[in-house]
C-alpha cells in the first residue's frame, strides 16, 4: 500500500512484494547518461528496430543484453518510453521560479546585490511582471552593449529576493558555484517549466534542427538542470569542455563549461523570449516519437533483490533517474 509514481505521472500503490533473495544485478545505461539497476529477469516495455513497424514488447533485462550484443545492427537499437511528468501540487515558493532562473543564469550576486547582466528588454519586462510589490527592477548601466539591471527593494532593506538568496546560501556565489534550491527541484510541472524557461532565456541556445542546449560553468547547476529535464520527460545529455580567453595577448585557461544537450517534443515551450522561440521547430523529428535509447547492460554483482506489483493497469513505475 505504499504510494509509488506510475509512468504516466499519476500516483498508484504497491499491491504486493516478491522477495527474490540474492540475485545477479545489471546496470542499464541509457543514451543521456542515466543508469538504473535491475535483475536479469526484470521486465521492461521496450521498442526494438529489428522489425518494422516497430511495436512495443515486454522483454527481460537479459533479452535486452542479448540484443545489444547481436551482430545485426538493427537488433541492437532498443528504446523505452520516457516518463510523463509527475502530477504534483504547486509549492509555496518565495521567489518566482522564472525570476530565480534568470538570476541563476545571468545574475551577478557576488557583492550583496542582484544585477542581471543581460541587455534584453523583453526578458526584463517578464521579470518585472513577476516581482512582488516589495521589489522593483531598474536600469543600472545605460550603455547599450553593457546594459544591466538591478533588482532592488522598494523601501530600504526589504528586498525579499536578497533575503531568500542569503537564507539558502546563494548570495555571494560566483557563476561556477550556483545551484538550484531543493524546493525548486520538486515544484509542480509549471513551476519547473518556469524555472527552466528562466535558465533557457539566459543561458539556453537553439541550434540547427531545433536542437536545444544549456550552458553553465557550475557543474552542480548543470547536473540539476539535467535532472529537471529528466523529471519532465525529456532527454538531457551532460558534457564538459575546457574554455580559454585572451588577456593582454596571452591565452589563458578559463572556467570549465558544462553543456546540457536536450531532446524534447515541443522546444518552443522552453522559452519566453520571442527571438529564441522563433528559432524552434515543434514539428521536429522527435516531436511525436521521442524515446530513450538503451546503450549498455553490464553485470555489476549480486545483491538482495525484490520485485513489486503495482495497482496501475500498465504496471510501469518510475525508478531511479526517472526511468520507467
Amino acid at each position: 500500500n505504499d504510494i509509488i509514481i506510475a509512468k504516466d505521472g499519476s500516483k498508484t500503490i504497491v499491491e504486493s512484494i516478491h522477495p527474490q533473495g540474492q540475485k545477479k544485478v545489471y546496470a542499464i545505461k541509457f543514451k543521456d547518461g542515466r543508469v538504473v539497476r535491475a535483475t536479469g529477469d526484470h521486465l521492461w516495455k521496450t521498442y526494438c528496430a529489428k522489425k518494422y513497424p516497430i511495436q512495443p514488447e515486454v522483454v527481460t533485462t537479459e533479452t535486452i543484453l542479448r540484443r545489444l550484443n547481436s551482430n545485426r545492427k538493427m537488433e541492437t537499437l532498443q528504446w523505452i518510453d520516457l516518463i510523463d511528468p509527475e502530477a504534483t501540487n504547486a509549492k509555496d515558493l518565495v521567489v518566482d521560479p522564472y525570476v530565480l532562473g534568470v538570476i541563476l543564469g545571468d545574475g551577478c550576486i557576488t557583492d550583496g546585490s542582484i544585477v542581471i547582466t543581460k541587455p534584453d528588454l523583453e526578458m526584463m519586462n517578464s521579470v518585472s511582471e513577476r516581482l512582488a510589490d516589495e521589489c522593483i527592477i531598474s536600469v543600472r548601466n545605460t550603455v547599450v552593449k553593457c546594459l544591466t539591471y538591478s533588482i532592488k527593494g522598494t523601501q530600504g532593506n526589504n528586498n525579499y529576493i536578497s533575503k531568500y538568496l542569503k537564507k539558502v546560501g546563494l548570495m555571494g556565489r560566483k557563476s561556477n558555484e550556483k545551484f538550484i534550491p531543493e524546493e525548486y527541484m520538486n515544484g509542480s510541472l509549471e513551476q519547473k517549466m518556469d524555472l527552466i524557461r528562466g535558465l533557457m532565456d539566459t543561458d539556453g541556445y537553439v541550434g540547427r534542427g531545433s536542437s536545444l542546449s544549456f550552458c553553465s560553468t557550475s557543474e552542480r547547476l548543470a547536473k540539476q538542470f539535467q535532472e529537471l529535464i529528466w523529471s519532465i520527460g525529456g532527454i538531457a545529455m551532460l558534457t564538459s569542455k575546457d574554455t580559454y580567453y585572451t588577456s593582454n595577448g596571452i591565452r589563458k585557461k578559463g572556467l570549465k563549461a558544462y553543456n546540457v544537450y536536450l531532446r524534447v517534443k515541443k522546444p518552443s515551450v522552453f522559452f519566453t523570449l520571442n527571438r529564441k522561440k522563433e528559432r524552434t521547430n515543434d514539428n521536429n523529428q522527435y516531436s511525436k516519437n521521442l524515446k530513450l535509447r538503451i546503450v549498455e547492460v553490464k553485470e555489476i554483482g549480486y545483491e538482495e533483490c525484490q520485485c513489486i506489483t503495482i495497482a496501475h493497469p500498465d504496471k510501469l513505475y518510475v525508478t531511479d533517474n526517472y526511468v520507467a
